[in-house]
Parts: structure tokens; C-alpha cells; sequence
């Protein structure tokens, strides 16, 4: 979806909504050319490529957030999942998946 902002500005905003993505409502500026001028030889294959990343990124989260709380359930110490994930902060990078991925508590905690 595009829209001009601005009046004669020549510059188009791009909402970048595809069916089954939403970036957060983050608007991005592109300069009001034809595509086809625009982009070299390969770009748009690039692009889509790009765009496919999404939803193979949020289910790699989730497999990586339901490895993390098998490793817990299982005695796994934080120390080794961070050895196993290749960072040093496991906790940070589970609460982030928790916070997207987890069902909210029945009694509200």
C-alpha cells in the first residue's frame, strides 16, 4: 500500500503490510520512482527473499524458546545454555521469547 505524503514532496511512503506481516506500523520511505527504474538487476528477487526471512525467524524463536524451557525442566543450568546458544546471556534472550511466545498466567502473575 502506498501513499503520497506531502503534496508535490516526490517522496511515497511505503506501509510495507503483506498478507501475514505486520511491521509494527513503521512506515518507510522510498523515493516516488517507477520500481522497475529503481532497482538493479536481482534486487526484487533479493527483496522477497528478505521478506520470507519473517516467518522463518518467528519459528525458529519458538523452537529456540521451547528448547531453552526443555533444557530447564531437564537441569540444564543457565551456564550451559548459554554455551549451547553461543551468547552469554540466555536469561535476557529467554525473557524476550517468553514475553512473545508464552500464554499469559491463568491467575494473572
Amino acid at each position: 500500500m502506498q501513499s503520497r505524503v506531502g503534496g508535490n514532496s516526490g517522496v511515497a511512503v511505503l506501509a510495507s503490510r503483506r498478507a501475514g506481516r505486520d511491521n509494527g506500523g513503521v512506515a518507510h520511505i522510498i523515493p516516488d520512482q517507477p520500481r522497475s527504474a529503481a532497482m538493479p538487476a536481482g534486487l526484487a528477487g533479493i527483496l522477497e527473499a528478505l521478506h520470507q526471512t519473517g516467518p522463518e525467524r518467528i519459528t525458529l524463536d519458538r523452537r529456540e524458546f521451547a528448547f531453552i524451557q526443555a533444557a530447564r525442566v531437564l537441569g540444564a543450568t543457565w551456564d550451559q545454555i548459554a554455551d549451547a546458544l553461543g551468547h552469554g546471556d540466555p536469561q535476557q534472550r529467554y525473557g524476550e521469547l517468553r514475553e512473545r511466545f508464552a500464554p499469559p498466567d491463568l491467575d494473572g502473575t
